[in-house]
């Protein structure tokens, strides 16, 4: 895949809705409108598989959930404003004067509510929730209930950018980064050494059920979950964050699986590809925590592509670190060597 046709892709996806536990609209494209042999499961997971050839293989999942934070009609206000609640995790702060889009009978351009600064002389109490107010410019609930029912959602509304130094700048790049990394990994592998499942699943953004629900009926010998992680930047713990354009990173965790993590460092070390390393002894908050538990365990490894600004409107990822994640997928697909499989010393905490 090269670099227009990634961008051209991601542009694509990012013209369908696909709030978490609403991802229809962004499967349907994927299965209707793309030359990939999807495969759908009756939760709503996509998933594709490659046969491999080794004499010694094992069945490899690489999972990425495909779904997104967004918002949900809770109420319409006499007014014919959409009182809203958010679905996954979103800083309600950052939210006024954010263009959205309302998912209704037909797509509506929209805009979060701001209070303006000369009537913020009262500020909300400690812990009390702030209601989210949407306006589409209906001039009364009536009119507003013709076109916008309760539980339609919303997704920010912030078109494909492209930037300098092979930034890209969009809603949503949590997690469609790690999506286009499955999927060009994918292209590029013809015949790999393992038999590899690619699974793109649905509502890791609130229950993670897409994920819990096809492991529960399928084994695997090993998993890497693949998904976003925190860019370096002005004011957050350099410890906790990793660089834009050098590479995914590899967690180090004793909540997942510490020999297959090191293993896979090892493989990407060996292929000359860039790849970080991030101690998160806490657990990483992705899948893996679903994945691994699944049918006796499974050895579960993390793969993350760092993003700025994650969970807001306005997401930037660097195209090489897309580029570098496939690649290091690849190669651990085609690693002969890769591991025992479960018989890998599984560390439980």
């Amino acid at each position: 895949m090269n670099a227009k046709e990634r961008f051209s892709l991601l542009s694509a996806m990012q013209e369908h809705a696909c709030v978490s536990g609403r991802e229809k609209d962004l499967a349907d494209f994927f299965v209707n409108e793309t030359s990939f042999p999807f495969q759908k499961d009756g939760f709503g997971n996509l998933y594709l598989t490659l046969k491999g050839n080794g004499k010694n293989k094992r069945h490899i999942l690489l999972e990425a959930h495909m779904d997104e934070i967004g918002l949900t009609v809770a109420e319409i206000t006499e007014d014919g404003f959409l009182s809203c609640q958010t679905i996954g995790g979103i800083q309600k702060d950052i939210l006024p004067g954010t263009s959205v889009t309302v998912f209704g009978r037909i797509p509506f351009p929209a805009v979060i509510g701001s209070k303006p600064p000369h009537l913020a002389r009262i500020k909300s109490k400690d812990g009390e929730s702030t209601p989210v107010y949407v306006t589409c410019g209906f001039k009364d609930r009536k009119e507003a209930e013709k076109w916008v029912g309760l539980g339609d959602v919303i997704h920010f509304d912030s078109p494909v950018c492209r930037m300098e130094n092979k930034r890209v700048l969009s809603r949503g790049l949590d997690n469609k980064v790690s999506v286009l990394a499955l999927l060009e990994a994918y292209s590029e592998l013809k015949e790999p050494y393992h038999d590899v499942t690619f699974l793109f699943s649905v509502e890791e953004e609130t229950t993670g059920k897409g994920a819990k629900t096809f492991t529960n009926d399928s084994a695997f010998d090993l998993a890497v979950v693949v998904d976003a992680g925190f860019a370096k930047a002005e004011g957050l713990d350099p410890t906790h964050t990793l660089k834009m354009d050098a590479g995914p990173s590899v967690s180090i965790t004793e909540r997942e699986n510490v020999t297959f993590e090191k293993r896979i460092i090892a493989i990407a070390e060996k292929n000359k590809l860039p790849c970080q390393i991030l101690a998160e002894p806490g657990g990483t908050g992705t899948n893996s925590k679903y994945v691994q538990i699944r049918h006796g365990g499974i050895p579960t490894a993390v793969l993350s592509i760092p993003i700025l600004n994650m969970h807001t409107s306005s997401e930037i990822v660097c195209v090489s670190d897309i580029e570098s994640a496939a690649m290091i997928l690849e190669a651990v697909a085609n690693e002969s060597d890769i591991s025992e499989g479960k018989k890998v010393s599984y560390v439980r905490v």
